[in-house]
């Protein structure tokens, strides 16, 4: 019997050929990946940042009706409850403070890791500031590792 043999059109790939392919198609994973890790931060941060102006509308009624911030940081204010939002310090979690009847803060700590802060001084606008933790990536905050948002 006779063999026939292979034309050079009939041929796979050799073996460099499908390294190079493996190794074209292991660096784009590696950057989508990291694009979405970079997205799911943003994401995290958008909620702590919606999460603490769902609670500053809370508190500035509730400040209102009370005319005294300090009466408006616990879980027991009409409105914070419903809000659905967590109140503590931990991640995905919002704390509001006051020691002063004029002024309040509002601290919202993203899933990620970052925090995000709302305050209002006598009589003042709300400021806006952040702060990027632990080297983390910027997400939702304009500058690192302090800045506004």
């Amino acid at each position: 019997m006779r063999f026939a043999t292979l034309s050079r059109d009939e041929r796979g790939f050799t073996l460099i050929e499908l390294l190079v392919v493996l190794l074209i198609v292991g660096i784009l994973a590696a950057i989508a990946l990291m694009s979405l890790t970079k997205q799911s931060v943003k994401a995290q941060d958008s909620e702590a940042k919606s999460n603490a102006r769902n609670i500053i509308a809370v508190v500035e009624a509730c400040g209102t009706v009370e005319d005294d911030y300090r009466n408006c940081e616990s879980d027991d204010v009409p409105g914070i409850r419903d809000a659905g939002i967590a109140l503590g310090g931990g991640r995905g979690q919002v704390i509001v403070t006051s020691d002063q009847r004029r002024s309040f803060l509002v601290v919202s700590r993203s899933r990620s890791g970052n925090v995000f802060r709302l305050s209002r001084t006598d009589g003042g606008g709300v400021d806006r500031t952040c702060t990027v933790i632990g080297g983390g990536e910027p997400g939702g905050c304009s500058a690192a590792p302090v800045g506004t948002w």
